[in-house]
């Protein structure tokens, strides 16, 4: 633990606890706004624990992915301002909220923005943005997950508020989640988180973990990074593919064992349509490809069809990126606003890509 950089090294970390410890102080209550993937889910049932156990007043918010769309939204910041939150906190999300952020602000929310995205060149707003990808951040580790970024936050909360750092590395095993499902390297401080969240997922005080490794016939068997990621992260992910994201932050938190058991059957189910799902549209985007593209000359893949489900086509541009070995782009058709999912190979950087076709686009 001691081998951890020092939180505050990362730039608005200070700010962001400051801001955080007086809201403590002054008995407000605090919004926690997740994405809707495994990393965003994590980061906010990790924040929702520790808050939890340092006795403050939490709530949290899961965007819909189909009526919300990707990041921060209004529904979201309006949900905040109807609670009587003082602070909006995102996960995972937020780097490029332009919009949003003044939206927040015009409501009064001061918002603190976590991410791990790379960002624009200009930052939105906010009251602070911990990102240690930020231009001006000289955060010596750059390969944190948006997970790893809140667990930061939380120890530095515990650093400058007197709390017991025993709050943050309890939920450490949720964190570990996040942190496999991303994909990040497992080096240098992600190494040591999951080296103590999978120790503690071996102590079983995580009931809806629990829950996912008797769903997932993990009981008994050693947990590995790769297990996490190809049996457990992928009953996580369902949960926002075709429906309520916000189940697996309820999984995540909950202390009751039925309805842990309850939702952990429930995403089992829906990731076994998932599969499903997935294969019929990955046969058809590879159809669409050798019918239709002329690989010869094309250096990148981009598929539409109006009947493929948006909760699935990041899986299915993940197909045909490896499939092909170029960048490739899955659109879900729509006739109001279609939605996209992109998967880049090294060397192409796709998010510079799409800055050059910004205004064409809407998110």
């Amino acid at each position: 633990m001691h081998q951890l950089h020092n939180p505050f090294l990362m730039a608005d970390m200070d700010k962001a606890v400051e801001r955080i410890l007086s809201a403590i102080s002054d008995n407000k209550s605090i919004l926690v706004f997740g994405d809707y993937d495994v990393d965003g889910t994590t980061s906010a049932a990790f924040l929702t624990l520790f808050f939890r156990s340092i006795n403050v007043d939490v709530h949290y918010y899961i965007p819909s992915r189909e009526k919300e769309g990707y990041g921060v939204s209004n529904q979201g910041i309006d949900y905040a301002k109807y609670i009587g939150a003082d602070i909006l906190i995102t996960c995972d999300c937020g780097i490029n909220a332009f919009e949003k952020v003044e939206y927040a602000n015009e409501k009064g929310l001061d918002v603190i923005i976590t991410d791990h995205h790379k960002p624009e060149k200009t930052l939105p707003n906010a009251f602070a943005i911990v990102n240690p990808n930020r231009f001006d951040c000289s955060y010596p580790f750059k390969g944190l997950c948006g997970a790893s970024v809140v667990f930061k936050l939380a120890l530095g909360i515990c650093e400058k508020g007197g709390y017991d750092p025993k709050h943050v590395w309890i939920n450490s095993d949720v964190v570990t989640l996040g942190i496999a499902a991303d994909l990040v390297p497992i080096q240098d401080e992600n190494r040591i988180i999951v080296h103590h969240g999978i120790q503690q997922m071996n102590k079983k005080t995580n009931l809806g973990i629990t829950a996912l490794q008797k769903t997932g016939g993990l009981l008994g068997k050693d947990i590995t990074v790769g297990r996490l990621v190809f049996w457990m992260a992928p009953k996580i992910n369902a949960a926002g593919r075709l429906g309520d994201a916000s189940r697996a932050v309820k999984l995540l938190t909950t202390q009751n064992p039925v309805l842990a058991k309850k939702i952990a059957e429930e995403l089992e189910q829906e990731n076994n349509r998932r599969k499903d799902i997935t294969l019929k549209i990955t046969n058809d985007a590879l159809y669409m490809v050798k019918s239709n593209c002329d690989l010869e000359n094309e250096n990148a893949i981009v598929l539409g069809h109006k009947n493929w489900h948006p909760g699935v086509i990041g899986i299915v541009a993940s197909h045909i990126k490896e499939e092909f070995a170029r960048p490739a782009i899955i659109i879900s058709l729509d006739d109001a606003e279609s939605r996209g999912s992109c998967r880049s190979i090294r060397g192409f950087d796709m998010v510079d890509a799409l800055g050059e076709c910004k205004n064409y686009l809407t998110g």
